[in-house]
């Protein structure tokens, strides 16, 4: 198989090397779009966790408890797929996909649970994308997006609970793949499974981190990263969301890092703001010496028009 990759190119490489990644166990595809739970949904049966590759390239929506599968693709080679989580919990024991074979992958997860394993988001010219608004995720590794070149990611969180024992790579610089994480209001929770303590998020040069507050006030209005370490690189980007409008002075933690922020800059490289506003970056150990933490704050804004 090795040798016949090598020297086959495109579609059927891919293929091939798909077929490996995911080699074992019961391979099941959904058929029509439905309930993750409904037997109609899927071609070979629903999916349990002890075997089952789940291949989602429609609109499935899952509310039950104790749904599992062994691995799980979001969109793949025959389509994009859609996966609605609104209660109940899914748990795969080794990797999720959020967009694959050519295809975008879309996970929206309104309550529930969600334990992923190794969560990957696109891969070989996918895109994938997460949109958090409540429940809970408990990951280890998250890629976004997946190493695989022209692929792109964006995972939006805006409620629910966030938990990472592991680590948050945001872009992948090494196949020039973009990657945007956006942090949006306060009504979410984002922090290392040990409150803190543990879990790494590294922006690097193709990252983004967007944000957008719902009000000026430090800590209850924009969801602070709250892990054990924080990794910035060179060339990573800043955007404050458009659509808010700052004043002068107003300021946001954006994380806390238990360790000395690191990466090759430790700070981001650009910054996007709407015209006109300007903003500073602040990184320094909270008070008494103990985790570093990174303030923005806005410095100038737009001098209003003044009509006669």
């Amino acid at each position: 198989m090795k040798r016949r990759c090598s020297r086959l190119m495109g579609v059927v490489c891919f293929l091939g090397v798909q077929g490996l990644a995911f080699a074992g166990g019961t391979v099941t595809n959904t058929t029509q779009n439905g309930a993750w739970s409904s037997v109609s949904t899927w071609d070979n049966g629903v999916p349990v966790i002890a075997d089952s590759q789940a291949f989602v390239t429609h609109v499935v929506g899952l509310t039950t408890a104790g749904r599992g599968t062994s691995s799980l693709n979001v969109g793949a080679s025959a389509g994009a797929g859609t996966l609605n989580i609104s209660s109940g919990d899914l748990t795969i024991s080794s990797v999720t996909s959020v967009g694959t074979g050519g295809n975008i992958g879309t996970l929206n997860l309104s309550g529930g649970s969600l334990n992923p394993g190794i969560l990957k988001m696109g891969s070989f010219v996918s895109a994938g994308f997460i949109n958090m608004s409540g429940g809970s995720l408990s990951a280890a590794t998250v890629d976004i997006p997946q190493s695989a070149p022209g692929s792109s990611a964006s995972f939006v969180l805006s409620g629910g609970t966030l938990t990472l024992s592991g680590t948050i790579r945001v872009g992948d610089a090494a196949n020039s793949s973009p990657g945007t994480l956006t942090i949006e209001g306060g009504a979410a929770s984002f922090e290392g499974t040990t409150g803190g303590n543990d879990g790494t998020v590294h922006f690097t040069s193709e990252s983004t981190l967007v944000i957008r507050p719902d009000g000026p006030m430090p800590n209850t209005n924009l969801t602070r990263i709250n892990v054990g370490t924080v990794n910035i690189d060179t060339g990573a980007t800043l955007e404050l969301d458009p659509l808010y409008t700052p004043e002068v002075g107003d300021n946001w933690f954006i994380f806390i890092s238990q360790n000395v922020v690191g990466g090759s800059a430790a700070i981001f490289t650009n910054v996007v703001t709407p015209a006109g506003v300007t903003i500073s970056q602040s990184v320094a150990p909270t008070r008494g010496g103990g985790p570093e933490k990174m303030t923005v704050t806005v410095t100038a804004v737009p001098t209003p028009t003044t009509w006669v």
